[in-house]
């Protein structure tokens, strides 16, 4: 093996904000692998996910894979959650984990409805969430 082969890193580790990560999910650049299963987050681990990110307690990382551009489509159609299928040619990154956060952040902040959970409703109420952690009485 050459020397300049060894010099490639296996992965690459980026600090990427949500707001760019959000804008890849809804141009259709990142996109789920058919083997991950479909969104199935309910309203109430989705409040909570959004509550530990207040809190800035860890959520953990996201193991995106960018795949060349010769390798075969294999993505899980997302379209009900408003990820669009991404146009042929087009270069996609692959969600290895963390497709269940991601997914959730996504219908949060583009204020997606499925079936009966209207995941546009959940918020955080800045005021109540401050007094909250004022408050020492465990009944607040």
């Amino acid at each position: 093996m050459s020397d300049m082969m060894m010099d490639v890193p296996k992965i690459d580790v980026r600090d990427t904000r949500l707001p760019q990560i959000i804008h890849d999910m809804r141009m259709g650049n990142l996109q789920v692998p058919r083997f991950q299963r479909r969104f199935i987050w309910p309203v109430t681990k989705t409040r909570a996910l959004l509550d530990s990110i207040y809190k800035e307690f860890p959520i953990g990382t996201f193991f995106l894979w960018r795949a060349p551009s010769e390798t075969p489509r294999m993505f899980r159609s997302m379209e009900e959650i408003g990820i669009p299928l991404p146009d042929h040619g087009q270069q996609v990154s692959y969600i290895l984990d963390g497709q269940q956060r991601l997914a959730s952040l996504f219908v949060v902040l583009s204020g997606v409805m499925i079936g009966k959970r209207d995941y546009g409703r959940i918020c955080i109420d800045l005021n109540t969430a401050t007094e909250f952690e004022a408050n020492q009485d465990e009944g607040f």
